[in-house]
């Protein structure tokens, strides 16, 4: 069991199954909040502890009206991989093949095949530049998630927005100047990773 001292921002946390799904579906949650991404009304974000540590979005879908929101929804579903992957320091591509595979599925359904690749670039972009721009309120989530197992949509994202800089940064570019990754954080790189015969973009 997680120790309330586990809420200070900055203590190390153990790279394990519990603390990786928290930090996944904090990404999740920060992603569509900061994105204000109207497809989905999230209730509340969960650890179910059965015999393997599974998280949960609890969330109604409003329905995909437009490209607009399905890029948004692809941004979400990809955030808690690219979430759980930086905590954990490698990329975690069997935790969130589900997630890789729904968000390439939508991909797919958006936009002729000669474009796929373009758009999973836009969307690993968007997905990986919000993350680095909150990742303070995904640790503060992620910790919180991990002592009280729920966390109410409404007091997480009061985190996101308490933690959010100030004043909000600029869109994200895409395509960034320069080309691919241009705009990302100093060491950061793009790669593609296989997920079966699923493709993920690491940023």
């Amino acid at each position: 069991m997680t120790s309330h001292r586990s809420l200070v921002r900055g203590l190390p946390l153990p790279i394990d199954e519990r603390s990786r799904t928290a930090f996944h579906e904090a990404g999740h949650f920060v992603v569509a909040h900061a994105l204000r991404c109207r497809a989905l009304q999230i209730r509340a974000i969960a650890l179910v502890e059965t015999s393997r540590y599974m998280g949960r979005l609890e969330a109604d879908c409003q329905g995909i009206f437009g490209i607009d929101d399905a890029r948004s929804v692809c941004a979400v579903l990809l955030a808690g991989f690219y979430a759980e992957s930086r905590f954990a320091g490698s990329p975690m591509i069997e935790a969130a093949a589900t997630d890789l595979a729904q968000a390439e599925a939508l991909i797919r359904d958006l936009v002729p095949p000669d474009d796929w690749y373009a758009l999973a670039q836009e969307t690993t972009f968007r997905a990986s530049r919000t993350l680095d721009v909150h990742w303070a309120a995904v640790d503060e989530l992620a910790r919180l998630l991990l002592v009280r197992h729920r966390v109410e949509a409404e007091q997480a994202g009061a985190i996101v927005d308490r933690l959010a800089p100030k004043p909000p940064p600029l869109p994200a570019m895409w395509p960034p100047p320069g080309g691919p990754g241009a705009n990302a954080p100093a060491g950061a790189r793009t790669t593609i990773v296989r997920a079966g015969s699923h493709l993920a973009y690491a940023g």
